[in-house]
């Protein structure tokens, strides 16, 4: 499970500050209506002992939303994690398994991310065995 050495993955989901609407503040000000004070702590999920994480892509979606990869990283094993957050940077729980899904388990890495015109969420990753893969999720989180 993902703990409090989940900072790196903290300071990836913040930067979804950037793409929030913006509120009154001065330039450079985090927005305090997203999130909690302008920053999104991510849910904790299963990741292969909690040592760690990354995010690796971040796309704004259809409906004013977020889409993130990120790899949690285990003492045995890496886990790909998709999640998608509301325009205000809460986590969008009707998406997969309470706002997560897992791309690829036991030691496989993420990468790119992008959002189709109709909707889908397709992620680059390695899988398991280390060979190249798309994994293309529809709107809801489950697998296409």
């Amino acid at each position: 499970m993902l703990r409090r050495s989940s900072l790196p993955l903290v300071l990836a989901v913040a930067t979804l500050a950037f793409y929030a609407t913006p509120t009154q503040g001065r330039p450079g000000d985090l927005d305090a209506s997203f999130g909690s004070g302008g920053r999104v702590l991510a849910p904790s999920v299963g990741g292969g002992g909690g040592f760690g994480a990354d995010g690796r892509d971040l796309v704004r979606t259809r409906d004013g939303g977020f889409a993130l990869t990120a790899n949690a990283y285990g003492i045995d094993s890496t886990t790909v994690l998709l999640a998608r957050y509301r325009a205000d940077g809460s986590i969008d729980r009707s998406f997969a398994t309470a706002g997560v899904a897992v791309v690829a388990d036991s030691f496989g890495l993420g990468g790119s991310l992008i959002e189709q015109p109709d909707g889908k969420l397709v992620v680059a990753a390695a899988s398991p065995g280390r060979r190249l893969m798309l994994v293309r999720f529809n709107a809801d989180g489950t697998l296409d």
